[in-house]
């Protein structure tokens, strides 16, 4: 029995804590995997962030072709703005903000907004987050509509493509 007792004695003295190579490299690995957290939290808000702007600016452009829809409806493809504006051609109009949208105080502000890298600047940002920009390609039966949203702050655009046809 004192064999016993002396044995686990010598066990127990090799085995006493940790040295200073195990704390180091420990930390190390508890250092690394806190960074890789961190990195990845600060990668997923950034991510974030921006779906929602591009979300905002989808519904947006999304907003604006539908006003366009409403308008010929309403008033006819004959009467359309769009078709109306002059001869056969392109055509660019800046919508600045969501009151021209309605039906009753819908504009038209022909030229362009000016918030791409090769235009002047000539939006005021100031009250708007977004600039939408309608540029249309007219024939005597059909619009094409390009609709671009420009959002403050960010060099970053988001486009929706559709086609207009004239009604039989």
């Amino acid at each position: 029995m004192r064999k016993f007792i002396s044995k686990l004695r010598q066990l127990q003295k090799s085995q006493a804590g940790f040295g200073l190579v195990e704390v180091l490299i420990s930390a190390s690995v508890i250092v690394l995997i806190l960074t890789a957290i961190a990195a990845s939290s600060a990668f997923s808000l950034k991510t974030s962030s921006e779906l929602k702007f591009r979300g905002i600016a989808l519904s947006k452009a999304q907003e604006l072709m539908e006003a366009l829809r409403r308008e010929r409806s309403i008033v006819g493809w004959d009467s359309f703005p769009l078709i109306t504006a002059g001869a056969p051609g392109q055509y660019t109009y800046c919508f600045n903000n969501d009151s021209s949208l309605k039906h009753d105080t819908f504009s038209w502000d022909i030229g362009a907004c000016g918030v791409a890298a090769n235009q002047p600047a000539t939006v005021n940002w100031e009250n708007n987050d977004y600039i939408r920009e309608l540029v249309v390609t007219t024939t005597p039966d059909q619009a094409d509509i390009v609709i671009t949203v420009y959002w403050q702050g960010r060099n970053q655009q988001i486009e929706l493509k559709q086609t207009l046809n004239k009604w039989r």
